[in-house]
């Protein structure tokens, strides 16, 4: 029996299959066709390759700086000086330079200090301002002396004599006595005590001074040098002898 199609049932089942094509296509993600006239995609270029950076030029090496002068307080002004001194007024080669023979003069009496003064604080319990004064006072006349011109013989203020004096004076090596002109004034006066301390000082002290100067300079040597000493001595420290062998009174106490 064949089956009649009408023409209305043609146009429904055509326009129902080209949906489902249609819908076919979307649903499977199917390649649509390309517009036409269109050719195949157009490869694209590789991106091109960029040119290694230029290698940079070094630095180009700078000079060294100048060489300054040397600040202040480094040595070298000083050095400059001393050198400039010594060659002043064209010394002869074999001429001493008077900062090194002034250096000397201290170096010496540091020295000599050094090894003297422990002997004498060990075996006679003097130190060594106790024995100048002392020393002092035993070859001044009437062993006493104004109390000013010790002060400035032994290069001590009015107040430190003034301790150092009531110190021998507890010891019992020194007395004071009373200006007879002067009420303010005094003498400082060694005593008996003073003197038998003294007298074993001095034996010690010559021993030690036997073996320091002698061992270095003959007897020609020692006076030549004490007479240099002395003429120094009297242009820096005129006081240092004032007084020795004179009377008189002083207003320190």
């Amino acid at each position: 029996m064949t089956t009649q199609v009408t023409l209305p049932e043609i146009s429904f089942f055509r326009n129902y299959f080209a949906a489902s094509r249609y819908d076919v296509r979307v649903n499977l993600g199917a390649e649509t066709a390309p517009p036409a006239g269109a050719g195949p995609p157009a490869e694209t270029a590789p991106p091109a390759e960029t040119a290694p950076p230029a290698e940079t030029a070094p630095p180009a090496e700078t000079a060294p700086p100048a060489e300054t002068a040397p600040p202040a307080g480094s040595g070298a002004a000083t050095a400059r000086a001393f050198e400039a001194a010594t060659t002043r007024g064209g010394a002869a080669e074999d001429e001493v330079d008077q900062i090194t023979l002034v250096g000397l003069i201290f170096e010496t009496s540091a020295g000599l200090q050094r090894n003297l003064s422990p002997l004498l604080a060990r075996e006679c319990s003097l130190s060594g301002q106790d024995f100048e004064i002392l020393i002092r006072l035993a070859r001044s006349a009437g062993s006493r002396a104004r109390m000013t011109d010790l002060a400035t013989q032994t290069a001590l203020t009015p107040s430190g004599l003034t301790r150092a004096v009531d110190r021998l004076t507890e010891l019992g090596l020194v007395r004071r006595e009373a200006c007879p002109e002067d009420r303010r004034g005094a003498f400082a006066v060694l005593t008996a005590s003073g003197d038998e301390r003294m007298a074993a000082a001095l034996i010690l002290h010559r021993r030690q001074l036997a073996d320091i100067v002698g061992g270095v300079l003959d007897s020609s040597e020692q006076t030549e040098l004490a007479g240099y000493l002395r003429k120094l001595r009297d242009r820096v420290n005129p006081g240092a002898t004032r007084g020795a062998r004179a009377g008189g009174c002083s207003e320190i106490r």
